[in-house]
């Protein structure tokens, strides 16, 4: 492992027992660390900020406040706020500078505020190794400074056996979410998921430490291991942290008890937990075993069937838990719960579409005790006429009938917008990257997509944004060429909802253009490549379906250009070596022939 200490180059006096609080009461330079003053470095970095007016999460010391977030290839890349943006997306860090030289993909990440020196510090941790890295802006490298690259020096947080372990057992070993937060002067402190805890880690001056002893936030017994954190700073002058529930897809935002230099208020009231609960009918089956609002196989196109069905563990399934907004929205499976096409007439069905705050959408309590009504139609959700397992939900007339009775959840106050953990398996909130005095929200889909959702006017006291703009693209579009016939292309061919994947003639079409998500999915035309059913027997079919995650849709490309489905234990397969253009692929035991091995050519269609 690399030492966690300055390069040899930067080594000197200035380096031997430094701990050093810098003009602005939170600036840090550790023993072992050489940085050049903070007002020095700014600078040299052309930057006329002064330490007190830095902002939390800008790295780069044009007082706007930035993203990091790891690449495909291992690096890091740094996004830029405010006009800078419009540069693009910039190596911050190659995949050999992590802190074990390994792949920043491998590291949970958080920078608000400087630690050591000037500019955003990186704190870095191992998900495998369970270290905790603090990572000095470039920003103070002396004498090349360029802020916002993370390259040169830094230290690991509480080795065994010091004072700075602080984890919710002793240790850094169990965090599995983790942000940071700056209140006013008083330095960067982390929030973290621990073994369920949330827990809250308050700056301290102690050199080689950085932190307090942890925190309790979350209220006793709630698990917040289904959450992921996010860190917009400031809403309305509140300091605020907003958490996406992984299942439903719902961000909440949750007011955090700091005073003004971020320590935890006295006697405050620990946080409730947002997570999704099941909307239960008081409708039983003929067993006598609960029934529950359900969205038809998972699926989450925009249309699919809302169910009632046998609930699954008390609406443990994913597709069975639900967040209710204090805005009225419903949550599900990342999207919301909608009336189809705004209509209001009795027996008009309910569906799952795409969260837009629209009528066909707002959900209130009443008017009857475990009602739930559409104000928009006036009527309330319903199981209609003799209700079994598989009735298709609708809207009705309310009354308290049990069709219309539900085990309805506790509100929260949720943001306007669904994020399916599957669909975007990274979020963050860099805070007010654009000036407007609002934080704005970044996310990172699966097939590679950066976004940025920037904020816009409040309504109802919570915070909207505005359309998605796009801040890094997909990954480059291959075609897949095979090696027994390479004038064969695999192809998507316009397939329907569960069609098959074929092969034709290589044209370099829209429809041969394929593109490994960073989920482990392999993408075409916004659809998934996917073993049908997730069966795993040989000759399954493979096919083309709505992206899920699930295993039957999880492809490694091999050494040996073999596409290995890890869930089958097998290959995509032509079947017979018939290479005639329309050729349906299978999985087979996989066995190195030229039928199961394929070429990537770039497909920019």
């Amino acid at each position: 492992m690399r030492e966690s200490r300055a390069p040899r180059w930067l080594r000197g006096p200035l380096t031997r027992g430094l701990a050093l609080l810098c003009a602005g009461g939170f600036v840090l330079a550790a023993p072992g660390a050489a940085f050049a003053d903070a007002s020095v470095a700014a600078k040299q970095a052309g930057s006329a900020l002064t330490t007190a007016a830095r902002v939390p999460g800008d790295v780069d010391l044009d007082g706007v406040p930035d993203f990091l977030a790891p690449a495909a290839d291992g690096s890091l890349t740094l996004f830029r706020g405010g006009s800078a943006g419009g540069a693009g997306p910039e190596t911050a860090s190659t995949a050999s500078r992590s802190p074990r030289g390994d792949d920043w993909n491998n590291y949970l990440l958080a920078h608000r505020g400087a630690v050591m020196g000037g500019g955003d510090s990186l704190f870095a941790y191992h998900k495998g190794y369970k270290q905790l890295y603090l990572y000095a802006n470039d920003a103070d490298a002396y004498p090349d400074p360029v802020p916002g690259h993370f390259t040169r020096t830094y230290s690991l947080v509480g080795s065994s056996g010091t004072l700075c372990d602080r984890g919710v057992d002793g240790t850094w070993d169990h965090i599995a979410q983790l942000t940071a937060v700056q209140r006013g002067t008083g330095g960067t402190n982390l929030v973290t998921v621990e073994n369920g805890h949330l827990r809250y880690y308050p700056f301290s001056y102690l050199a080689g430490c950085y932190f307090g002893a942890g925190v309790e936030l979350g209220a006793e017994g709630a698990d917040w291991s289904g959450f992921t954190l996010l860190s917009p700073g400031e809403v309305d002058g509140v300091p605020t942290l907003w958490v996406r529930d992984t299942a439903t897809g719902a961000v909440t935002a949750l007011p955090l008890p700091l005073d003004a230099v971020g320590k935890p208020v006295s006697g405050f009231t620990r946080l409730t937990l947002p997570a999704g609960r099941p909307l239960v009918s008081a409708i039983k089956d003929t067993d006598g075993k609960d029934l529950c609002a359900d969205i038809d196989h998972a699926w989450t196109s925009n249309g699919t069937a809302s169910l009632l069905w046998n609930c699954a563990d008390q609406g443990a399934a994913p597709n069975q838990r639900f967040t209710l907004g204090t805005d009225g929205s419903l949550h599900v499976l990342g999207k919301c719960l909608d009336v189809t096409g705004g209509a209001t007439a009795a027996g008009s069905p309910v569906n799952l579409w795409d969260c837009n705050n629209s009528p066909a959408q707002q959900w209130v309590t009443g008017p009857y005790p475990g009602t739930l009504k559409n104000p928009n139609s006036g009527k309330c959700l319903d199981a209609p006429g003799a209700a079994t397992a598989g009735t298709r939900l609708a809207i009705g007339e309310c009354d308290s009938g049990a069709g219309r009775q539900w085990t309805v959840p506790a509100a929260h106050a949720v943001l306007p917008i669904g994020l399916a953990a599957g669909a975007f398996p990274a979020v963050d909130s860099p805070g007010d990257t654009d000036a407007d005095g609002r934080p704005d929200l970044v996310v990172t889909a699966a097939d590679g997509r950066v976004l940025l959702y920037p904020s816009t006017a409040p309504a109802g006291g919570q915070p909207r944004f505005g359309q998605p703009r796009l801040i890094s693209g997909p990954p480059v579009g291959q075609s897949i060429r095979s090696v027994h016939n390479p004038s064969r292309c695999l192809d998507n061919y316009g397939a329907p909802d569960n069609g098959p994947l074929r092969l034709y003639g290589c044209w370099g079409s829209a429809s041969q253009r394929f593109a490994f998500a960073l989920d482990g999915t392999l993408r075409t035309g916004e659809r998934c490549v996917a073993v049908q059913g997730d069966r795993t027997e040989p000759g399954t079919p493979a096919v083309i379906v709505d992206c899920q995650g699930t295993g039957g849709q999880i492809w490694k490309y091999r050494a040996d250009g073999s596409l290995y489905n890890p869930a089958s234990d097998s290959c995509l397969d032509l079947p017979g070596w018939n290479d005639a253009n329309g050729t349906a692929l299978t999985i087979w035991s996989c066995n190195g022939g030229t039928n199961q091995r394929w070429t990537l050519t770039p497909n920019p269609a």
